[in-house]
């Protein structure tokens, strides 16, 4: 077990400097957009002043180990401005209201929950109450392809002359314009204040409005929302589609300041897909990443019991629960605990009874009985889910793609993270040096192109069981036994 406890150690070390690195790559960009929008004093970042820009803008302490060798860490807090400074601040105009509720989770997921809580010195996150627009959308959207405004705000206008003015340049049909339009919530982002605020877009680009706005996305597909949804771009060449060209004039346009992203295969395939050297300046790529949790003590791992996780993601749907291997963690725990009866697997997710077969539903049954699975279905607050984090001591995540916050909050709590070799994990990963991957999801669910762009294949997966992967879980498992 000393191995699992030095890998942990090793990920808890490096997670506070990663918190750090992207506090700074993010207030770097921010100060960027000032600078050219208000006119701000010009300051100019070199990494050589990374050190006095830890020190003076965020005053976090510094990791301290004491005499038993663990890691402590004083708790990191939010800023809180006095009401001097909240005057002063920039507004950024969170526009999670805008969101059907189907996508609001979305919106709400911790990764941007953790840059809201600590934004760059000089700004504030608010968000507006929403005043709702009563029309019909069908009839706004032919206003603004016609130019005839009636129900359009004013302050609106002069932007949608714009944009639809672009779009017919590049000879973008009637109806795919119109499709378009229809696809946005126009009765809410008309409630959007069109003062001198920023407009921040989570994940899905569907706002339009005036206000200079930047998106933070962690692949493209959501760029193209609803149009080409996740799962299904095995089929779908999207420099092909009508939408291509919308995008692209809407990216193009001065008010769009910034595309971020998290992970470098969507900054390089950003580029690729839209050849623009107008739009690959604004795209940026920013490391993502959470406050330390602050433990106080180290990780007890004994040969007694050893205690597995897995997790759905913040608020998932019960069938994400297949999308993140959940069914080939159950059997490869099955067969697992025959030669090792000290795992306990904690499954932090709903379960998507109607999905599952026969010997599923025993094996759930079989080890709830003995105490060695333990399955949580409800949203359980922050405080909880972080002592059930705690007591874990290895993260399986085999999942379809990347999930960034799970794997990095697995990471902070020095877990060992068990992940497949699905798209991006090989980012936060390197195998056997800093986690562990498995084969047996790469070419099949999730990879990459020759162009180097995600492709990604759902198809029946609630009902199809990867063999290949439970038997990597496994191996893996057992290379790692031992090292023990």
């Amino acid at each position: 077990m000393k191995f699992f406890l030095e890998l942990g150690k090793k990920f808890y070390e490096n997670i506070f400097d990663s918190f750090l690195i992207a506090r700074i790559c993010l207030e770097k960009i921010f100060l960027k957009i000032g600078i050219t929008l208000f006119k701000f004093s010009k300051i100019i970042l070199e990494e050589e002043q990374a050190d006095k820009i830890k020190k003076i803008i965020w005053k976090i302490s510094y990791p301290e180990r004491n005499s038993k060798n663990i890691f402590c860490y004083k708790n990191l807090k939010a800023k809180n401005l006095s009401v001097e400074s909240q005057d002063k601040a920039q507004k950024i105009e969170i526009i999670d209201y805008i969101f059907s509720p189907s996508l609001k989770a979305t919106a709400l997921h911790p990764m941007y929950q953790s840059i809201i809580s600590y934004p760059p010195e000089g700004y504030k996150f608010v968000s507006s109450p929403l005043s709702h627009c009563s029309f019909n959308i069908d009839n706004v959207a032919k206003e603004i392809i016609s130019g005839k405004f009636i129900k359009t705000p004013e302050n609106f206008r002069s932007f949608f002359r714009k944009f639809v003015a672009n779009c017919k340049q590049e000879n973008i049909s009637y109806f795919s314009l119109m499709r378009f339009l229809k696809s946005r919530p126009l009765d809410k982002i008309f409630s959007v204040p069109t003062d001198n605020r920023i407009v921040f877009v989570p994940t899905f680009p569907l706002y339009l409005g005036p206000n200079d706005w930047i998106i933070f996305i962690e692949d493209y597909t959501t760029l193209f929302f609803p149009f080409v949804k996740n799962g299904e771009t095995y089929r779908i060449d999207v420099r092909r589609l009508p939408e291509m060209k919308i995008l692209k004039n809407l990216l193009i346009m001065e008010n769009c300041k910034a595309i971020i992203t998290h992970v470098e295969n969507t900054y390089n395939t950003l580029k690729f897909l839209f050849n623009s050297e107008e739009i690959s300046k604004k795209i940026k790529f920013c490391p993502v990443a959470i406050p330390p949790p602050g433990l106080k003590e180290d990780k007890k791992i004994n040969r007694e019991k050893i205690n597995l996780l897995f997790t759905n993601s913040f608020k998932g749907a019960p069938t994400q629960f297949f999308l993140r291997g959940g069914r080939e963690v159950m059997h490869a725990f099955d067969i697992m605990t025959k030669k090792y009866s000290n795992l306990y697997l904690t499954i932090l997710s709903p379960i998507p009874w109607k999905y599952l077969r026969y010997k599923e539903r025993q094996i759930i049954k079989k080890y709830t009985n003995t105490s060695h699975l333990r399955i949580i279905e409800t949203f359980l607050p922050f405080n909880e889910i972080s002592k059930i984090f705690s007591q874990s001591h290895i993260y399986l995540i085999p999942a379809y793609r990347i999930h960034v916050i799970s794997t990095i909050q697995a990471m902070a709590y020095g877990m060992v993270v068990i992940a497949s070799d699905g798209w991006g994990f090989s980012e936060f990963i390197q195998d056997r040096k800093t986690g562990f991957l498995v084969k047996g999801v790469n070419g099949i669910r999730s990879w990459v192109d020759e162009n180097g762009i995600l492709k990604e294949d759902y198809r029946n997966f609630e009902f199809s069981v990867n063999q290949k992967l439970i038997h990597e879980l496994v191996e893996k498992f057992l290379f790692v036994s031992k090292i023990l």
